[in-house]
């Protein structure tokens, strides 16, 4: 009985980032000094860690490295952080990363929050001194447009062009980061040329304003709901949306677990944040769901996943094997991904849809990454910078089930590893920002025309 006890909690472990413990470096005694420490420790330790390097991405690492350290007393505190994710960044694995967002003290950002839609790139969120920009058009930001500023983003976020997009909704409203461009000069304010609703055209002088305190959890999709609560904002702001009628999608930020049940559509909507247990447990909900598929008329449901950005795969493994043997009604069961989805929340939806078999609908846009990848982190704290950077060290392989030769596979590929073939859209449906002003759910209401379409047609 003891081992039964006991395997939950090693499996749960060694599915979760594990530290790297810092050198011990004498004390700089300058700033340049205190880079350099930075630097090697990252040069020579990290490849020790990492293991999706190749020959030629590590030779690349090598180089951008040295070139730093062989110019740091020129370089800006910024240059020195983007020239550390441009290194990361050869590996191609998103996995592997520098995680600017908790060491987010260290980067100034603009009053305004950004977000992607099929139309460009707009302002959803802002100081209250700003708030008459909410709702315009980004067209220049310090002379660049949104699609340029993402070119020159590109070769220090690796990964998709829906990864590149995604998270450039966060970089693109940090001035250091456009500094260690070399796209804007250092402590220089910023312009950006805006169209509000009406077609005026704005031309906004912004400073930098200071970051608030890290907090664990923050991602940019937060950014589209005005109920989240999870935010690294210094000042106080005002949202584009007001608080009442928000639609489902967004109605539930701050929680990892929501449901829903639509009498109308006799349709049963789950939404999965992340696969942490940050405020409710993954098993007393997996109880409420299995309860639901017991109360009501279940005939169609939605797996809303779109914001999932991964945590422990194996929090909703038996929520979503057991999801389709609970379903008995007759219409199919819808994954929802985008952009956000990534790691143990794009395995979620590959494990869905596998259990799902001929029910299974995937809606939305491409997620983050493909079906294999290298994940399974160790993170490092670089001694004097703080940087926190993440080496991932195990491989996945969620598309054929195989076995490449020389790669590391987290082992438990053996146990719950499934060939789910491909995350293709079956159901392409892209966010619009007229559907967004008018808190319309696109994505909810394409499913549901065809949920309407197929009754019909029965």
């Amino acid at each position: 009985m003891r081992t039964i006890i006991l395997i939950p909690a090693i499996l749960i472990a060694l599915t979760s980032c594990r530290s790297i413990k810092a050198p011990n470096y004498p004390e700089p005694t300058t700033r340049d000094e205190a880079w350099l420490q930075d630097l090697d420790y990252l040069q020579t330790k990290f490849p020790e860690y990492n293991m999706s390097f190749t020959d030629n991405s590590l030779s690349e690492f090598t180089r951008i490295i040295e070139e730093s350290k062989s110019n740091i007393s020129v370089l800006s505190d910024n240059q020195i952080y983007v020239s550390i994710m441009k290194a990361l960044s050869q590996i191609e694995d998103v996995h592997t990363s520098v995680n600017m967002r908790p060491s987010a003290l260290k980067l100034k950002r603009l009053p305004i929050r950004f977000a992607w839609f099929e139309e460009g790139l707009y302002v959803v969120k802002s100081t209250p001194e700003h708030r008459d920009l909410l709702g315009a058009k980004v067209l220049l930001i310090s002379g660049y447009t949104a699609d340029e500023l993402l070119r020159n983003l590109d070769p220090i976020i690796p990964g998709s062009d829906t990864y590149l997009r995604y998270e450039s909704q966060y970089y693109l409203s940090s001035p250091d980061i456009l500094e260690g461009l070399g796209l804007i000069e250092p402590d220089s304010e910023l312009v950006i040329q805006l169209e509000n609703s009406s077609g005026t055209i704005i031309n906004e002088v912004f400073s930098r304003t200071e970051m608030g305190e890290k907090v664990y959890g923050y991602e940019s999709w937060r950014e589209l709901s005005p109920l989240s609560t999870i935010n690294m904002d210094s000042k106080e702001m005002v949202h584009l949306l007001n608080h009442s009628d928000i639609p489902s999608y967004l109605a539930s930020p701050d929680r990892s677990y929501y449901l829903r049940y639509d009498k109308e559509r006799q349709t049963l909507y789950i939404q999965l944040n992340q696969n942490y247990d940050i405020n409710s447990d993954i098993r007393a909900f997996t109880r409420e769901v299995e309860d639901s598929f017991g109360q009501y008329d279940v005939q169609s449901v939605v797996v809303d996943l779109r914001f999932n950005t991964g945590g422990n795969l194996l929090n909703t493994g038996k929520l979503v094997k057991r999801i389709p043997q609970w379903h008995t009604g007759s219409g199919d069961i819808y994954i929802i991904v985008g952009g956000p989805t990534f790691s143990a929340g794009l395995v979620t939806a590959a494990r869905l849809k596998y259990y799902a078999g001929e029910k299974a609908v995937v809606v939305g846009e491409k997620a983050s990454e493909g079906l294999r990848f290298w994940a399974e982190t160790r993170y490092f704290t670089l001694p004097n910078s703080e940087l926190l950077l993440f080496a991932a060290y195990r491989y996945h392989n969620w598309e054929n089930g195989k076995y490449d030769d020389g790669k590391k596979y987290f082992w438990l590929m053996r146990f719950i590893g499934v060939p789910v073939g491909d995350m293709d859209i079956d159901l392409p449906v892209s966010s619009r920002f007229k559907d967004y002003i008018e808190k319309r759910d696109t994505v909810l209401e394409n499913i549901h025309k065809r949920i309407e379409k197929l009754s019909t047609v029965q």
